[in-house]
Order: C-alpha cells, then sequence, then structure tokens
C-alpha cells in the first residue's frame, strides 16, 4: 500500500478515498473492516506477495 500511495498517483487517490470513507463510517472497528470493504483486488497487488522472514529481527529498546 505505501507503496502504491507513494508512487502511482491515480490509484492512490482511489485508495486514500476508500480508506477515508471507511474510517469516517462508524462501523468500522478494525482493519478487516476496511481491507474488507469495496477495494478492488488490484489494489493489493505487490503488498501480499512479499516472502515471510523465518527468522527474528534483531533490534534494541
Amino acid at each position: 500500500m505505501a507503496e502504491t500511495l507513494r508512487d502511482e498517483p491515480e490509484r492512490a487517490a482511489v485508495l486514500r478515498s476508500t480508506i477515508a470513507n471507511a474510517l469516517l463510517n462508524s462501523d468500522v472497528k478494525t482493519a478487516f473492516d476496511v481491507f474488507g470493504s469495496e477495494l478492488p483486488d488490484e489494489a493489493f497487488d505487490g503488498v501480499f506477495d512479499q516472502p515471510r522472514r523465518d527468522t527474528w529481527r534483531e533490534f534494541d529498546l
């Protein structure tokens, strides 16, 4: 999604509008409510096809 918002102005406008409308709707309570909305499948192209990490990430607190 970040890549779409950053690099694809036309698709980003649709995505922003859909997310804004979902957030303004008081029935929206979870991220699933947003992503289970009327967004076309193409809005998520390239988002979930990245491989999962199978190791722990190191970080400092």
